[in-house]
């Protein structure tokens, strides 16, 4: 799955079920966009993030849905890779909530798996599928305080058994693990997942081959995205224009106060501490092409030498994180800030 350049994603952030006003701030705002849609080009991803929300179990009616069917309707291409994230507390609402995405044009759908057991996660995947979404993404908790290594386990083999063709795991900063038992976790995850064929293309995200979420892939090579809604963010080149998380308020933000023009320094460290996660890595060629000299001899050389100590991987121009590397992803990239 690509993300081509002259491509752009779509990022919805729903507001609270059954909040009118903000309901029609989202419409308003999809009619008049933070940033313009690329007039070249074409979507090939709208992503669509609940989790603020939580929609399940009170639901959304369908015509709180309706705004969304319209961006499908104008930015649907034909092999589109639409995608819902929610979380399934009871069979019936999320059965019942499937079938209205399904039906405004959604394809995938991506669960919060819960903590403590693994029976209400597979209910809802085949609740899911009950309502025709078999394109099935999970939220995996990973390396919680207070959870078994093996109760992780065994929710995360009921994904797979299941019929999950994407996982995430997914962390909170204020209940992970300590660093040896979160890295043998880890390793033990990826080894149980690549068993299984699953490929990581990220650190977090794996996938069957070709089954990779398309915002991701946005979101870690720092493509375009036109983004909506509370905590949105929207991106073009060194352009970015932030809605505040916890904005609901009826009337639609002012534009003008929320965005800013990043430096090209800024822009290739992005690109750079973005793309050394993905298994494709980076092609530090394309990132030092615009930087001035000083910058790029200055990210060259630490490429080189997090590369000797043996944190890196680098092929050509293309640069990822090794697999000793990959348990000090934040701390490599705070190191190497312009």
């Amino acid at each position: 799955m690509t993300t081509r350049e002259n491509s752009y994603g779509i990022f919805v952030a729903l507001p609270p079920p059954g909040d009118s006003p903000a309901e029609a701030v989202l419409a308003g705002e999809i009619a008049s966009p933070p940033i313009p849609f690329p007039t070249k080009g074409r979507c090939t991803d709208l992503y669509v993030d609940s989790k603020r929300s939580s929609p399940f179990p009170g639901g959304r009616a369908a015509g709180e849905i309706a705004p969304l069917a319209e961006l499908i309707r104008r930015h649907a291409p034909p092999e589109r890779s639409f995608e819902i994230e929610a979380a399934g507390e009871e069979t019936g609402p999320l059965c019942n909530q499937a079938v209205l995405f399904r039906d405004a044009g959604f394809n995938r759908i991506c669960l919060a798996a819960p903590v403590g057991g693994s029976a209400l996660l597979v209910r809802s995947i085949d609740a899911a599928r009950c309502a025709g979404i078999d394109r099935i993404a999970v939220e995996h908790p990973f390396a919680r305080v207070g959870e078994s290594a093996a109760d992780e386990r065994e929710r995360l083999a009921a994904a797979v058994e299941a019929g999950a063709e994407h996982i995430s795991l997914v962390e909170r900063a204020d209940r992970t693990v300590g660093e040896e038992e979160w890295l043998r976790r880890y390793r033990a995850t990826s080894d149980f997942l690549r068993r299984r064929g699953f490929l990581r293309y990220e650190i977090a995200h794996f996938s069957l081959p070709g089954r990779e979420s398309a915002h991701v892939l946005r979101v870690f090579r720092c493509g375009t995205v036109v983004g909506f809604g509370p905590g949105a963010v929207s991106r073009k080149g060194r352009l970015r224009v932030r809605r505040p998380a916890d904005d609901v308020a009826s009337t639609p933000f002012t534009r003008k106060e929320a965005g800013e023009t990043i430096s090209a320094e800024e822009k290739a460290w992005e690109e750079f501490s973005l793309g050394i996660r993905l298994a494709e890595g980076v092609d530090i060629g394309t990132i030092t092409a615009h930087p001035g000299r000083s910058f790029r001899d200055a990210l060259i050389g630490a490429v080189e030498a997090l590369a000797a100590s043996g944190w890196l991987e680098r092929v050509g121009d293309r640069v990822r994180l090794s697999r000793k590397g990959i348990p000090l992803a934040d701390k490599i990239a705070a190191d190497m800030l312009p």
